[in-house]
């Protein structure tokens, strides 16, 4: 049996926990994931402006790809960020968590704004940008390992996937917010003045939608922890919950890159194409306000048929849609306003069930570390890795719908793995 530690919280089971303002529940806990996907979306949609300003290159694709390798490296810090965070949410509460990193997404967002280019500081430029990916990387890494947590446990025991899908609407709210942003921006100022200056603009509103959330955080109501905590959790995760741990990753990692791949990164693969910034952009909004409609239904379904059914057979319908939706970028980028609407759809349901699934798998004193770290594994690895990936893909010459066969063979995986899994929704929230 693992070492415990007593805290100062007393545990209560879900059905004793008093009824709360859902509204503002939701709110605190899907703000941060509204700030973090708004500045993810805006650097990978924007990237294509700023790349040459920080790596002066010959090739643009080099620059891009230098762009692209600092995304990722973001993504790499979000488990040492899930693991550090993860153990200060189960022993201190979510909401310190979530203030914290909202804070600290703030910052790296105005960082990355306010930086002076090559031009000016030469290579430290580049040092800056990665610097502010890494301390951007670390605090989501801390988001994952708090927000979902804190929704489901503030959720009804029948609502657990709705309130849950709090944070993946949020999300989609803020690239929603970045697509059109990226739409209205590139409308009113030419490619020049985006290159010179207005790809700034996202990053410094970024930073003001955050501190915004970080008052919305600081009077949001504190979840019930546990009445003790693993001195290690890490261990106690390894030895008691192996299996879980273990099929988070390729779980998580399969939606992080079907979502990258098919919206976050596809306004860039479009103009690549031939496609022009504002209909790729406006292709781009439209697909993310169909998701963000569903989403919510696809989580009721979840609450109501169970996990495996919704979750296992998102993944496998968008193993079935990808390639076709690259191939066809490919050969007929007019038609890029259809092949967002076609990937949103099984995109909705993947992460209508995806945070409720994910934080039903660890008991209360492991959750903010074990379904913090393992989502972070997988998006790292895969989600992280998918735009440096594509472009190195496409830069050897690959076509896109190879790249596809790719994403779709992870998600074949994923859903195989999601269908064979224990399953949780109608059973009580764990508590110890």
């Amino acid at each position: 049996m693992p070492t415990l530690t007593p805290v100062a919280h007393a545990a209560k089971s879900e059905e004793s926990t008093p009824n709360r303002p859902a509204a503002r529940a939701v709110i605190a806990g899907g703000i941060g994931s509204f700030v973090e996907w708004f500045d993810y979306s805006i650097y990978a949609l924007f990237a294509g402006y700023f790349a040459t300003q920080f790596f002066p290159s010959d090739s643009k694709a080099a620059a891009l790809l230098a762009t692209f390798g600092i995304f990722a490296v973001g993504f790499l810090a979000r488990p040492v960020g899930a693991w550090f965070f993860g153990r200060v949410s189960d022993r201190y509460g979510r909401r310190f968590t979530l203030v914290i990193s909202v804070i600290l997404i703030s910052a790296s967002s105005l960082i990355i704004g306010l930086c002076p280019t090559a031009a000016t500081i030469g290579l430290w430029a580049g040092v800056i940008l990665l610097l502010a990916r890494l301390l951007q990387g670390l605090a989501m890494g801390g988001e994952h390992a708090s927000a979902p947590c804190y929704l489901v446990e503030q959720a009804p025991s029948h609502r657990r996937a709705l309130f849950a899908s709090a944070y993946s609407s949020m999300s989609i709210a803020g690239s929603l917010a970045g697509a059109a942003l990226g739409l209205l921006l590139t409308s009113m100022l030419s490619s020049a003045q985006m290159t010179e200056f207005g790809w700034r603009i996202p990053f410094v509103l970024g930073a003001l939608l955050g501190m915004g959330g970080l008052i919305v955080r600081r009077i949001a109501h504190e979840a019930e922890l546990p009445s003790e905590v693993a001195v290690n959790p890490l261990r106690t995760i390894w030895t008691q919950h192996r299996q879980s741990f273990l099929r988070v990753i390729p779980i998580a990692g399969a939606m992080s890159l079907a979502y990258w791949t098919l919206l976050g990164a596809f306004p860039e693969m479009a103009i690549a194409q031939g496609v022009s910034s504002s209909e790729a952009f406006a292709a781009n909004t439209v697909g993310l306000l169909v998701m963000m409609m569903l989403l919510p239904l696809f989580a009721m379904a979840s609450d109501r048929f169970g996990r495996r059914t919704v979750l296992g057979g998102g993944l496998l319908a968008q193993a079935v849609v990808v390639v076709p939706a690259l191939f066809i970028l490919e050969h007929n980028p007019s038609s890029v306003i259809f092949i967002q609407i076609a990937v949103a759809i099984p995109a909705a349901a993947i992460e209508g069930a995806l945070y409720a699934t994910l934080v039903e798998k660890f008991p209360a004193r492991l959750r903010g570390v074990g379904m913090g770290l393992s989502m972070a594994l997988g998006v790292a690895l895969l989600g992280g890795t998918s735009p440096l990936v594509q472009t190195a893909m496409t830069n050897a010459g690959i076509p896109l719908w190879g790249f596809g066969l790719y994403v779709l063979t992870v998600l074949l995986l994923a859903g195989v793995l999601a269908l064979r899994m224990p399953e949780t929704a109608h059973m009580p929230l764990r508590i110890a």
